[in-house]
């Protein structure tokens, strides 16, 4: 894929969304039809496995790194964001759908996962709280009104429970 060419609406979803056109979605899919059918070897052969990678899954993400870096430095996204990691989402969610899943990737897959996983775990980003030293985030911030799961449920059974 070419980073040249990006697209540039303004917004990260417009720029996301408009990164993919039928052509390129068509001959991602052709690609990873190829890879279908060597996924065994793929499993086998680590060096095949990284090759097809970097032909269909890398070039992706690396657009997609590109694009964010942008939406971060025009205030969009938070700088301390895992752009490295979110970038990789939809590329590496598409060869699962097509590889495993054996479903195609149309347009209502990519605008669910521009959507509903990368552009809401860009605006869910923790702000300035360090990860634990396994590299978790506390539990107080899995939510947005600061609590955990777990505490939220044992305030809502507490309160149930009162005459």
């Amino acid at each position: 894929m070419d980073l040249e060419p990006l697209p540039d609406t303004g917004t990260l979803r417009g720029d996301l969304l408009g990164s993919f056109k039928p052509r390129s979605i068509e001959e991602g899919e052709r690609k990873l039809k190829i890879m279908t059918g060597l996924a065994s070897r793929l499993s086998q052969e680590q060096a095949l496995a990284e090759a097809a990678s970097s032909a269909v899954v890398q070039p992706r993400a690396e657009a997609h790194l590109a694009l964010m870096q942008r939406a971060a430095a025009r205030g969009e996204i938070s700088a301390s964001a895992d752009i490295r990691t979110l970038s990789q989402v939809i590329p590496s969610m598409a060869a699962y759908r097509t590889l495993v899943q054996r479903k195609p990737i149309g347009l209502a897959f990519l605008v669910s996962m521009v959507d509903g996983v990368v552009v809401q775990a860009l605006r869910n980003q923790p702000s300035d709280v360090p990860p634990d030293s396994t590299g978790h985030l506390p539990d107080h911030t899995a939510s947005p009104a600061g609590q955990s799961p777990s505490r939220r449920r044992a305030v809502s059974a507490r309160t149930r429970s009162k005459p």
